[in-house]
């Protein structure tokens, strides 16, 4: 399966979510709370194919421009952009198959932000393979 963009203005956004922001983003371990499985389930409720976000879903978060982006990094700009007035950032779901599950060491998809292009799940794999291996030579080294 490929990625899907989503296009929500925070007016579309159901006040529940809103006032929970600060219960998202508050640390980056994989696993979404249920703050974070919720808004990302309506977030992308129009493009994850009926696939829940809830229930210990272990999903990566990728930037564009910082492939060692965070979730608290998603969501600060998230919030950043909600207090300036904006729109919800750019976001793309990537959800991966049982194999690509697999192979990217058990993660559920990838939420990609500010891509100007839409990639393979391939190619979001390899990326958080990439990050993963980043981390570890960072934690490593100290």
């Amino acid at each position: 399966m490929i990625g899907f963009e989503q296009t929500r203005s925070f007016e579309e956004t159901p006040e529940k979510l809103i006032k929970n922001f600060d219960k998202m983003g508050v640390n980056d371990d994989a696993y979404l709370n249920i703050f974070e499985s919720e808004y990302f389930n309506f977030i992308f409720k129009d493009k994850k194919e009926g696939f829940d976000l809830t229930g210990k879903k272990k999903i990566g978060f990728i930037m564009s421009s910082n492939p060692n982006s965070s979730k608290s990094d998603y969501f600060n700009s998230e919030e950043s952009r909600l207090e300036g007035g904006s729109t919800t950032v750019s976001s793309y779901f990537y959800l991966f198959n049982e194999s690509e599950k697999d192979i990217s060491n058990g993660y559920d998809g990838v939420i990609a932000y500010w891509f100007k292009f839409i990639l393979t799940n391939e190619s979001m794999i390899q990326r958080l393979k990439e990050k993963e291996s980043k981390n570890k030579s960072k934690k490593t080294n100290k």
